[in-house]
């Protein structure tokens, strides 16, 4: 299914682009190591930030909040490649940083904060930015 071409109505150049970019990531960052980190029952914390660096954490936030705003199909995009992998525990927890989930994080956050706590969860700078 994840093989079929996209349709052409659906997904501009550019989503074309960040499709490529999160292919290569996850078949050179994450799919070799799925096994070991299933094993151990963990995965590094710098996969965060290496997935945010190219623009995978915070997709759907607005810059001014350090994200990257971004349309359905980018999302969809997002979903069908980290699902390459095959590890569902990998892909729930760099799912964490999405606007539902930084969403909760925001409104937990004190009003003065939650710009920040915005910042830090587009960026993966903590796990939980609200602390």
């Amino acid at each position: 299914m994840l093989d079929q071409p996209p349709l052409p109505h659906c997904f501009s150049p550019a989503h074309e682009a960040f499709r490529s970019t999160l292919r290569a990531f996850v078949a050179r960052e994450i799919t070799p190591f799925v096994a070991q980190w299933d094993e151990a029952g963990s995965f590094p914390r710098e996969l965060y930030a290496r997935a945010a660096a190219i623009g995978a954490t915070g997709l759907g936030f607005d810059e001014a909040h350090g994200g990257t705003p971004a349309d359905v199909f980018f999302k969809l995009i997002l979903a069908e490649e980290y699902s390459r992998c095959g590890s569902g525990g990998v892909i729930a927890s760099l799912g964490s940083r999405t606007p539902s989930a930084c969403h909760r994080w925001r409104w937990r956050a004190a009003r003065h904060s939650r710009r920040v706590s915005s910042r830090r969860c587009c960026a993966a700078k903590r796990s939980r930015p609200w602390r």
